[in-house]
């Protein structure tokens, strides 16, 4: 019993080891967009998928679908720093500097399995 134990413990160490955790760089750009209305602010999201479309890539709230109303840019940029975004860079949307799309980076875990043969 303490033979099978003890090779129990060894193939698990062996296994943990296999498992490599590796990080990735993932990159988002936000655009935010002032509201004329009440003066909300909401933000587009874009992961490299779509580009930004408009309404459809506004953060929405999980629950209503919604999408989540800030109450100033700089509120949506901290909301984007507490999901763990890192700012990055700040590039200019149109010629005359009026609107700014903000590109945010995150370290991602991924999780490798190494082949041992």
């Amino acid at each position: 019993m303490k033979s099978f134990f003890t090779i129990a413990a060894l193939f698990t160490v062996v296994h943990l080891h296999a498992q490599q955790k590796d990080t990735i760089e993932q990159y988002a750009a936000v655009k935010v967009n002032w509201g004329d209305l009440f003066f909300e602010t909401t933000i587009e999201i874009d992961y490299g998928e779509q580009g930004f479309t408009g309404f459809r890539n506004r953060l929405k709230d999980t629950v209503t679908g919604k999408p989540i109303k800030f109450k100033s840019p700089v509120d949506a940029l901290n909301y984007m720093g507490r999901q763990g975004w890192k700012l990055v860079n700040t590039v200019s949307n149109n010629t005359d500097n009026s609107s700014y799309i903000y590109i945010f980076k995150k370290d991602v875990m991924i999780l490798t399995t190494r082949e041992w043969f």
